[in-house]
């Protein structure tokens, strides 16, 4: 038996769980009906489309746009716009590790926009990207100094809404489970999982839904279960209602 240090290139995902470990988390679960956007093609990512619907769903409550500020029990953080943290596994230096990134305005982005930003985040090196410039020196400080200093910013209020967002989206890919409760972050984090196939609800139709779990982890210091499930029925609505795009 042996002991040793975990990798530095996954130093910043220990320093920012060590920061959420303290959120009083609660998880709900919603199964969305996907058969309009399957049965359209789904010209633009799952992702996408589950950002922008939970980014109008919170312009109808703008009230839970809001985070605690950090290190304080009561004092809140609103800030001027919605904006999504996405959640990427990129690889550097051969270990594979978490890295995110915002987008801004996402209430007022279309969908198509949203899925450029992140098919550009997808296709940027973790090596080299000015983008993740800031992780790789966290990676090569102490730990201790790397988890002080990650502390310290997020003192800042500006600096904690532009790091967590509105609500952060981590996505499991197209082998993911049916279902996940990820740890939380921002006042809202959510996965969706996999696609799967059942029989329609309607039983003149013989055709099968297409169905996926939306799971929705909310800080309870934020709101309670009630106006949570609200806001995930909302979400939910949004996109079983989302306004399909033609192909082009």
């Amino acid at each position: 038996m042996k002991l040793r240090q975990v990798s530095r290139e996954r130093r910043q995902t220990l320093s920012f769980l060590a920061i959420s470990k303290g959120i009083p988390a609660i998880t709900v679960m919603r199964e969305i009906d996907v058969s309009r956007i399957v049965a359209g093609g789904q010209q633009r990512s799952m992702t996408a489309i589950t950002i922008k619907a939970i980014s109008d769903a919170l312009r109808q409550y703008p009230q839970l746009n809001a985070m605690i500020k950090y290190g304080s029990a009561s004092t809140l953080i609103c800030p001027d716009n919605i904006s999504s943290r996405v959640t990427l596994e990129k690889s550097l230096n051969g270990v594979s590790g978490v890295y995110s990134r915002v987008i801004s305005n996402t209430d007022r982005l279309p969908v198509a926009d949203i899925d450029r930003a992140l098919q550009q985040f997808k296709q940027e090196d973790a090596a080299t990207s000015e983008h993740y410039e800031k992780i790789r020196f966290i990676q090569r400080l102490p730990p201790w100094l790397a988890s002080l200093l990650l502390r310290l910013a997020m003192l800042s209020p500006k600096l904690q809404a532009q790091t967590w967002g509105s609500f952060t989206v981590t996505s499991l890919g197209k082998n993911g489970p049916d279902a996940c409760i990820p740890l939380s972050g921002s006042t809202f984090t959510f996965t969706l999982g996999v696609i799967n196939e059942k029989p329609s609800r309607n039983p003149q139709d013989m055709a099968m839904s297409h169905v996926a779990t939306l799971s929705m982890i909310f800080d309870h210091r934020v709101l309670d279960g009630r106006l949570a499930s609200e806001f995930l029925a909302q979400i939910k609505s949004n996109m079983e209602g989302v306004a399909l795009e033609s192909s082009s």
